[in-house]
């Protein structure tokens, strides 16, 4: 978690997408994984508006859904 934090920082959130690939066959749910994953990166320093932006607003956009 912290070298993803890391490169988080250095790219800036705005840059970033926090997605999972989690699904498989005897694998986590993917929500389940990216809940962890979020409250991960609560734990290194991300607030919620940052989290969000990863995870909601930049997906959105680089589909073309806002």
């Amino acid at each position: 978690v912290r070298q993803a934090a890391d490169l988080i920082h250095g790219a800036g959130t705005s840059q970033c997408l926090i997605t999972t690939d989690a699904g498989q066959p005897y694998s986590p749910w993917p929500d389940d994984e990216l809940r962890a994953f979020m409250n991960c990166l609560f734990d290194v320093g991300f607030d919620e508006k940052e989290i969000r932006r990863m995870m909601v607003d930049n997906p959105a956009k680089l589909l073309g859904l806002s």
